[in-house]
């Protein structure tokens, strides 16, 4: 039995056995004691070759426009105002270009690390959506570095757009989990690393320009 994992959390691995790393980062902090039980492949990261790079920035600036014109017809709604696309751009701008930037990376490294892989099982996270919501762009700035947000992400992702059997693991809080501020959520380095996007997708992205 060949198991996923997308967490360096031992929760979410099995006891032993065949398991297939999502990335380099499910092993860091486990030393050879942790890790002796288990035969350990891992996946190829995600990377952006330079003929690759250019549609990578296209199809984000795509998804980009596109979230940010929903959210100008939902937020407009629910404020009961209407403002242009053109506000509202200034106003969460950056933090949805982060965002859709982050999940791109996230979704290709999943599925760049599966592709012609057998996998027999995953554990999964169990926990409320809205633990997840940051207080603002600077916690979520560091959020994002964490292996429980991650955790998080790809576990949506096999919930809901993965053929793989699955298990859930119930976590009580989020905030227990990271029960430190916001500054300092962040992986001890080089770990953070691997879940920032500028670093682990080699892109340098624009930053969106109000234009409309």
């Amino acid at each position: 039995m060949r198991f996923l994992v997308t967490s360096s959390d031992l929760r979410f691995w099995p006891e032993r056995g065949d398991v297939y790393l999502l990335g380099e980062w499910c092993r860091w902090n486990l030393n050879e004691e942790k890790l002796s039980p288990f035969n350990i492949q891992i996946a190829s990261a995600y990377s952006v070759l330079a003929c690759q790079r250019k549609r990578d920035i296209e199809a984000i600036n795509h998804i980009y426009e596109d979230c940010l014109l929903g959210l100008t017809k939902s937020l407009n709604s629910f404020h009961r105002t209407s403002y242009t696309i053109r506000y509202w751009r200034i106003l969460i701008g950056s933090w949805l270009y982060l965002f859709c930037v982050i999940l791109y990376n996230r979704w290709n490294s999943f599925w760049t690390g599966l592709k012609n892989q057998k996998i027999d099982s995953v554990k999964i996270l169990q926990a409320p959506d809205e633990e997840f919501v940051p207080a603002g762009f600077l916690e979520f700035s560091a959020l994002y570095r964490t292996e429980i947000w991650n955790q998080k992400i790809f576990s949506i992702i096999v919930e809901n757009y993965a053929n793989l059997p699955f298990e859930k693991v119930s976590v009580p809080s989020r905030l227990n989990y990271c029960s430190k501020p916001w500054n300092t959520y962040s992986l001890p380095h080089p770990t953070h690393r691997q879940f920032d996007p500028a670093v682990y997708s080699k892109v340098t992205l624009p930053v969106p320009v109000p234009t409309s």
